[in-house]
């Protein structure tokens, strides 16, 4: 029942703290290292991680799976990190194999979404450039009727300087209509300068505008393009990284499986060893249980003839008793008590004599037990 409420304290945490919440660099330590680098004993970092102080990373990591990992940034809100080179823990044991090939996978995910993006950034790159183009062709279009606007105008201008010409002629003939063809011409060349400003505003604005069109057009190309070389100097560098890292996890994984079988071998070969040692303490022990038993049964029957005499002194007593009982009616009834007091000790007598023999069964079971069982831990053993 307590191990179980223990277990429902304990907390886990999957990723590290970020550069944000903890500026050294946050890591993974096992509980030891975590005891060393504060100066604490490990029973006290192990209570942490019981009361829910110190969160633990799901699972049991290293070769062999039996160390449990905890976070640095964790372990310094608990105790400060008086010695961060106390650690003994060695990258073979904080090595998470499993996650291998889930790295694996997300590089080349990552790798996947890096050239789909780089195909969006190309294909938006198409798309500005057919834009431009279009946009292009149509100032292209407009600045066609602009100059053909002015060409019109300027057709208009020849058939007014013909018409003053012909104007002029006729105010020769008929001198009478001068004032009134002066002030049309002037007119006709107010409106006439004045058309002429207008054409010449809107050619410079439409100009301005064409021009603040392709600079605009010209800026998000460059742009556009310094980025795609951007992405595409990231993706190479990414690519690289990636493969790199698969290499170097490649050559690590293979000198683990070196590493980890001659542990294996080195362990194999140590439980023989201490199965043989503890097959020869098993035999010391069985050995000792059964001198310890011949001693105990010796004692009980010992015991159990004690409580016989006993039974005899209490019957001779009692046969006593009842004939000194017939002398005297006082003595009688004193003997009668007597009697009473022998008859209840002799219960008590054999109440403890039934116990004995259930001990006595109980201990002959338990080294039967024993006897059958020789890979149970024995008494010695329990003690220690």
């Amino acid at each position: 029942m307590e191990t179980s409420s223990k277990e429902s304290r304990i907390k886990y945490v999957d990723e590290l703290a970020n550069a944000a919440d903890y500026p050294p660099g946050d890591a993974w330590i096992s509980i030891t290292d975590a005891a060393r680098v504060t100066r604490t004993s490990e029973a006290m970092a192990r209570r942490w991680v019981t009361s829910g102080r110190l969160p633990i990373k799901p699972g049991d990591y290293g070769i062999p799976p039996r160390t449990r990992l905890v976070r640095l940034s964790d372990v310094a809100k608990i105790r400060p990190i008086v010695d961060p080179t106390a650690a003994i823990s060695d990258d073979t044991r904080k090595l998470d194999l499993p996650s291998i090939p889930r790295q694996q996978a997300q590089i080349m995910q990552d790798h996947q979404h890096l050239l789909v993006e780089t195909g969006k950034a190309l294909l938006a790159v198409e798309q500005l450039k057919e834009e431009t183009r279009k946009q292009l062709e149509e100032q292209l279009d407009l600045l066609k009727k602009q100059c053909a606007l002015i060409n019109t105008l300027e057709e208009r201008l020849n058939d007014l300087s013909k018409l003053v010409e012909e104007t002029s002629n006729t105010v020769t003939t008929h001198g009478g209509t001068l004032e009134q063809l002066t002030t049309e011409l002037t007119t006709l060349q107010g409106q006439l300068q004045q058309a002429r400003a207008e054409l010449a505003a809107n050619i410079t604005e439409a100009s301005q505008a064409q021009q603040t069109r392709l600079q605009e057009a010209t800026t998000r190309l460059d742009t556009r393009a310094e980025a795609q070389e951007r992405t595409l100097t990231e993706i190479s560098s990414t690519l690289a990284t990636a493969q790199a890292a698969i290499e170097q996890t490649r050559q690590e994984q293979a000198a683990l499986e070196k590493r980890q079988k001659a542990a294996q071998e080195n362990q194999t070969q140590a439980l023989r060893t201490e199965m043989a040692q503890q097959a020869h303490d098993l035999a010391k022990e069985l050995q000792q249980l059964e001198s310890d038993q011949a001693k105990d049964i010796a004692s009980i029957n010992s015991q159990i003839e004690s409580i016989n005499t006993g039974l005899d002194q209490a019957n001779s007593a009692i046969t006593a008793a009842r004939q000194i009982a017939t002398g005297s009616q006082t003595q009688a009834r004193a003997q009668e008590s007597r009697i009473t007091e022998l008859q209840q000790e002799l219960e008590d007598e054999r109440s403890a004599r039934r116990i004995l023999e259930q001990q006595l069964a109980a201990l002959t079971q338990r080294v039967n037990a024993l006897s059958s069982e020789p890979g149970k831990p024995t008494g010695r053993e329990r003690r220690k």
